[in-house]
């Protein structure tokens, strides 16, 4: 192949890669598929690597984790930057936000995320949004919060009798951190109960 051809054709393939890089960029794609990027990056790396040959081992597994960590962390400044902003867009840059390990923010986005809908709407976005106001209110002892909001989950759909004792639990320890020892024992009491009377998942369990 000539010389100049071949510096023509790096050019234009670098061209080429510049452009579609440009097209990729995370500004002209929509939040949502920021989102699922950033939960199916560990699955998809895992899959490279053994697909490689590589052994994927602990060490790996938390470099893997720490990518993941640091691109929600991008993707959600990038989103928080926007300024058009709605409804479930605020959901999936609360999660985001999780991701990153931001739970100031996390509480704010999901609160924002419910406040976008009307009082009486559920469905599984406002469910785990409200989990999340439940958890990180709770962790914060931000205590009225995170009982209205978990009033709220309890009348809402879908209700997910399983995940209540762990919600109830949250509400027990932020209380007891509180120093609220009454309230405290009454939600974990709660959780007991509930936890009691669900099927055992194995003869070790009953």
């Amino acid at each position: 192949m000539p010389v100049q051809f071949r510096y023509i054709s790096t050019a234009v393939f670098a061209c080429l890669f510049g452009l579609s890089s440009l097209l990729a960029q995370s500004p002209n794609r929509s939040i949502l598929d920021l989102y699922q990027e950033v939960e199916s990056y560990e699955a998809q790396k895992r899959t490279m690597m053994l697909s490689q040959g590589k052994r994927y081992d602990a060490a790996a597994r938390e470099d893997i984790l720490n990518e993941k960590k640091a691109l929600a962390k991008k993707y959600s400044a990038e989103i928080a930057a926007r300024p058009d902003l709605k409804k479930e867009d605020f959901y999936y840059l609360g999660r985001l936000y999780a991701t990153a390990d931001n739970e100031q923010k996390t509480l704010e986005m999901m609160k924002k995320a419910i406040s976008e809908f009307p009082a009486e709407a559920s469905g599984t976005l406002i469910q785990s949004a409200l989990g999340y106001v439940v958890i990180l209110s709770s962790k914060t002892k931000k205590m009225d919060d995170a009982e209205a909001a978990l009033d709220r989950w309890s009348k809402g759909q879908p209700m997910i009798l399983s995940q209540q004792p762990a919600l109830q639990d949250y509400v027990a320890s932020g209380y007891f951190k509180d120093g609220k020892y009454e309230q405290a024992i009454k939600h974990a009491e709660i959780a007991f109960n509930i936890l009691k009377s669900m099927p055992a998942k194995s003869p070790a369990e009953k």
